[in-house]
Protein backbone atom coordinates (compact mmCIF):
# COMPACT_ATOMS: atom_id res chain seq x y z
CA UNK A 1 0.00 0.00 0.00
CA UNK A 2 1.42 2.93 -0.89
CA UNK A 3 0.90 6.39 1.34
CA UNK A 4 -1.28 7.90 -0.49
CA UNK A 5 -3.67 5.19 -0.98
CA UNK A 6 -3.45 5.05 3.11
CA UNK A 7 -4.32 8.07 3.62
CA UNK A 8 -7.42 7.87 1.11
CA UNK A 9 -7.97 5.07 3.12
CA UNK A 10 -7.99 6.70 6.49
CA UNK A 11 -9.86 9.74 5.19
CA UNK A 12 -12.56 7.54 4.07
CA UNK A 13 -12.64 5.31 7.40
CA UNK A 14 -13.01 8.79 9.39
CA UNK A 15 -15.98 10.34 7.12
CA UNK A 16 -17.77 6.61 7.67
CA UNK A 17 -17.31 7.37 11.50
CA UNK A 18 -15.08 3.86 11.50
CA UNK A 19 -12.52 5.54 14.30
CA UNK A 20 -11.90 3.92 17.71
CA UNK A 21 -10.03 5.25 20.53
CA UNK A 22 -7.97 2.81 23.06
CA UNK A 23 -8.08 4.53 26.41
CA UNK A 24 -4.88 5.84 26.24
CA UNK A 25 -5.39 7.84 23.45
CA UNK A 26 -8.85 9.29 25.49
CA UNK A 27 -6.56 10.04 28.23
CA UNK A 28 -4.21 12.44 26.37
CA UNK A 29 -6.85 13.54 24.51
CA UNK A 30 -8.88 14.65 27.76
CA UNK A 31 -5.02 16.39 28.75
CA UNK A 32 -4.45 18.39 26.04
CA UNK A 33 -7.87 19.48 25.55
CA UNK A 34 -8.46 17.34 22.09
CA UNK A 35 -12.16 16.12 21.50
CA UNK A 36 -13.11 13.32 18.81
CA UNK A 37 -14.32 15.56 16.71
CA UNK A 38 -10.83 17.27 16.57
CA UNK A 39 -9.21 14.14 15.64
CA UNK A 40 -12.35 13.10 13.31
CA UNK A 41 -11.81 16.17 11.36
CA UNK A 42 -7.88 16.03 11.39
CA UNK A 43 -8.29 12.77 9.97
CA UNK A 44 -11.14 13.91 6.88
CA UNK A 45 -8.39 16.35 6.38
CA UNK A 46 -5.16 15.36 6.51
CA UNK A 47 -2.73 16.17 3.52
CA UNK A 48 -0.03 13.43 4.18
CA UNK A 49 0.95 10.23 5.90
CA UNK A 50 3.77 7.75 6.45
CA UNK A 51 4.74 4.08 7.38
CA UNK A 52 6.74 3.53 10.11
CA UNK A 53 7.89 0.52 11.49
CA UNK A 54 6.74 -1.19 14.33
CA UNK A 55 9.02 -1.83 17.68
CA UNK A 56 6.95 -4.15 19.34
CA UNK A 57 7.95 -7.50 17.80
CA UNK A 58 3.73 -8.55 18.40
CA UNK A 59 3.02 -6.44 16.60
CA UNK A 60 1.58 -5.53 12.97
CA UNK A 61 4.79 -4.86 11.14
CA UNK A 62 3.51 -1.34 9.73
CA UNK A 63 0.82 1.48 11.54
CA UNK A 64 0.14 4.86 9.55
CA UNK A 65 1.08 7.88 11.23
CA UNK A 66 -0.31 11.17 9.92
CA UNK A 67 1.46 14.60 9.47
CA UNK A 68 -0.22 17.01 11.64
CA UNK A 69 -1.84 20.04 9.80
CA UNK A 70 -0.90 23.31 9.70
CA UNK A 71 -1.64 25.90 11.83
CA UNK A 72 -4.73 28.05 10.16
Amino acid sequence: MTPAEALADIRGLARAGRVSYVRHAIERMDERGVTRNDVEHALMNAVRCAWQPRKEPTASKWRRSLAPLPAC
